[in-house]
């Protein structure tokens, strides 16, 4: 195997299992998706037709690691650490790609949900046991008070808090 082949194939098998089994995930949690609430039989068989792909598509390519704790166990078993950098690479790369592509699929079910009354009254009021040690029940990110609240709205958004 040359070091491209090792390369591309781990950063499109990493790139596929990340967005099949992250897109599984996505589907299943966010509230506008018509797979919310599926449960973890969806996911797992998500997750396991993701890591099948994934391997199909790059076993012959680069071996199918796509995980750098399996490339080193591999390189301290077999003694050769020559390749280490380049299938980390390709893997970092690909879960990358991988993520901004789920990302960018549900992007609008995303929005939609991080902005949903009943999700952001339900977080600012404490029930979702985040806001733990916080006096006004609300996250600590959300309570700088040198922020405008337009924007500490918009970074308790991007932090994932509402």
């Amino acid at each position: 195997m040359s070091s491209s082949d090792i390369f591309i194939g781990e950063t499109i098998g990493t790139a596929i299992l990340i967005l099949l089994g992250g897109g599984v995930c996505a589907a299943v949690t966010l509230k506008a998706s018509k797979a919310r609430a599926a449960g973890w039989l969806a996911i797992a068989f998500g997750w396991g037709f993701a890591v099948m792909t994934a391997v199909y598509i790059s076993a012959p390519l680069s071996g199918a690691h796509l995980n750098p704790a399996v490339t080193l166990a591999l390189a301290i078993k077999d003694d050769d650490y020559s390749n280490l950098a380049t299938y980390w690479g390709g893997q970092l790369l690909g879960a990358m790609i991988g993520a901004v592509l789920v990302w960018v699929t549900y992007y609008g079910q995303f929005l939609a949900h991080l902005t949903d009354s009943e999700i952001v009254d339900g977080f600012m009021n404490g029930s979702l046991n985040d806001s733990a040690g916080s006096s006004s029940g609300k996250p600590p990110a959300c309570q700088t008070p040198r922020l405008t609240s337009e924007a500490r709205s918009r970074r308790c958004v991007w932090h994932g808090l509402i």
